[in-house]
């Protein structure tokens, strides 16, 4: 997930670009207390996808931009699915600032 300037000051409260990567990202379910240093935003998965070791999943956020979140195969299908409201979560440690 790339974030440019724009996309990164709303919605991470931070100046310039950042990369993001899939698997650091958590989805709980909407209105989930979300830990302290923890960035969140609300959104509707688009797309799932099963991948045999983990799910590709599509998100579009509420403020329209779409981010794509990989989680592990825990051996049953996923709790997720198209049209689903989430609440997606990711350690401010976890974005990389872009040149």
């Amino acid at each position: 997930n790339i974030f440019d300037s724009a996309t990164s000051s709303r919605l991470l409260g931070r100046e310039g670009n950042h990369a993001l990567r899939p698997e650091k990202i958590t989805l709980r379910a909407p209105g989930s207390p979300v830990p302290e240093g923890t960035i969140h935003a609300e959104g509707v998965i688009t797309e799932s996808i099963y991948l045999g070791t983990g799910h590709r999943i599509h998100v579009r956020l509420h403020d329209g931009t779409g981010i794509v979140v990989l989680e592990q195969s825990t051996g049953g299908k996923s709790d997720e699915q198209r049209g689903d409201e989430v609440l997606a979560t990711w350690s401010v440690d976890d974005l990389v600032p872009l040149a």
